[in-house]
């Protein structure tokens, strides 16, 4: 067995080898943000690999020549810091043949009125857009915007500046946990920037693609597709630990080991969905009474592959973690 486990890295940014399969999604984006020069939403429950598909897509984006940019918008105090780093990625227009990142907030960019920070963009891509150029920023963490100050005009400006891409070349992919919607209403009670995006749900995993995964290590035992597959159900987060865990015991017998790192999964998941309102129509769905549950409820619990049209729960081991719960008498 060699000495690197090629699973170790587990909840980071995958990149490299370790990212494999979603073509589909990789594909549907490209043809969004690079040939329709448009916005998207990528939205998706934690570990689903959000940030890691976004990645990847900037990197090929930015090997075909186009200038690319992410800002982490959890390390953002405003709108205006978000504004503020997208100003430093497309200026000077004479830049457009140097594709870079950006991460992070301009933590030194002198105080600027967010509206004018919007004018600034504004003219950097007009004079980008003379000489051919396009800008692709990913924009993660955006669930954090709720915490805004500024959410109400950052939100608007936003939109203001994607919705013509014929004439201001920029495109945003907007990574969230929650629905554009949602943290729009919830951050300043509008619904503006949802509007010219194409949102994406990025859900489990196929088996082959996890058989892909597999194929990193040719030490791991035989059946380890079919153990990562009972725990993990196509999860590439929680499917990596099986892997790790089967190369470190030698043995695709983990149910022990694993059951930690399911249980504290389940917990943060169990609180998000809380959080959302959702915990309860899920419960519903999975004990055949989803003729309870709103009809918006229901659709959003099924756009985040928790739950399948017949019921079926995402994951036999996340079925049982919602038993005893989904079992109980209503009240």
């Amino acid at each position: 067995m060699t000495d690197v486990n090629p699973f170790g890295g587990h909840g980071t940014l995958v990149s490299g080898e370790r990212f494999v399969g979603r073509n589909d999604e990789r594909r549907l984006l490209w043809r969004r943000l690079l040939q329709a020069r448009s916005s998207a939403a990528l939205i998706g429950l934690g570990g689903m690999g959000k940030s890691s598909l976004a990645s990847k897509v900037l990197a090929e984006a930015a090997a075909e020549g186009t200038l690319t940019g992410r800002v982490t918008v959890s390390t953002a105090r405003c709108g205006a810091d978000v504004l503020a780093a997208i100003l430093a990625m497309c200026q000077p227009a004479a830049a457009v043949r140097t594709a870079f990142t950006s991460a992070g907030r301009a933590a030194d960019t002198p105080a600027i009125p967010i509206h004018d920070l919007y004018r600034m963009i504004r003219e950097a891509l007009l004079q980008l857009n003379d000489y051919g150029g396009h800008l692709v920023v990913f924009l993660d963490e955006f669930d954090s915007i709720r915490e805004f100050p500024d959410a109400r005009d950052f939100l608007n400006l936003l939109r203001e500046l994607v919705y013509y891409p014929d004439q201001v070349p920029i495109a945003v992919l907007a990574v969230a946990r929650r629905p554009i919607d949602r943290i729009e209403i919830a951050a300043a009670n509008i619904s503006s920037f949802a509007g010219v995006c194409e949102t994406m749900y990025l859900r489990p995993m196929g088996y082959e693609q996890i058989e892909a995964m597999a194929a990193r290590s040719p030490d791991l035992p035989g059946g380890a597709v079919d153990a990562a597959w009972k725990y993990a159900a196509g999860h590439p987060f929680l499917s990596e630990v099986a892997f790790r865990c089967m190369l470190e015991f030698r043995t695709t017998d983990i149910g022990r080991v694993i059951q930690p790192e399911l249980s504290f999964y389940y917990k943060r998941l169990e609180r998000f969905m809380r959080g959302e309102e959702l915990w309860e129509p899920l419960l519903k769905l999975a004990s055949g009474r989803g003729i309870e549950v709103h009809v918006e409820q229901a659709s959003l619990v099924r756009s985040y592959g928790l739950i399948d049209e017949n019921g079926e729960v995402w994951s036999p081991e996340f079925a049982a973690y919602l038993r005893p719960a989904a079992d109980a008498p209503p009240r």
